[in-house]
């Protein structure tokens, strides 16, 4: 995978086409983003303005990215 910015791979995850953002050390889950504009609200959980969530597989929970995250350039995108 090619590697890159936060900021590059959330602009691509913020598009609401089916894919995540992970690091590569991450071992079992990627960041992704709900977007109302793209994918409708998720109501479920009150939330209808964009946020992003860590999927892995014991599920889904909100996500705000460490400062080693945000200056990181080693992102990759994946399809999910």
């Amino acid at each position: 995978n090619k590697h890159m910015t936060f900021e590059k791979a959330l602009g691509q995850v913020k598009k609401g086409d089916g894919t995540g953002m992970r690091r590569p050390h991450w071992e079992n889950g990627d960041v992704r983003c709900q977007n109302p504009l793209f994918n409708g609200p998720y109501t479920g959980a009150g939330m209808t303005a964009p946020y992003l969530y860590m999927s892995d597989r014991l599920g889904n929970i909100p996500w705000i990215p460490s400062m080693r995250d945000l200056f990181a350039d080693d992102w990759e995108i994946v399809e999910w």
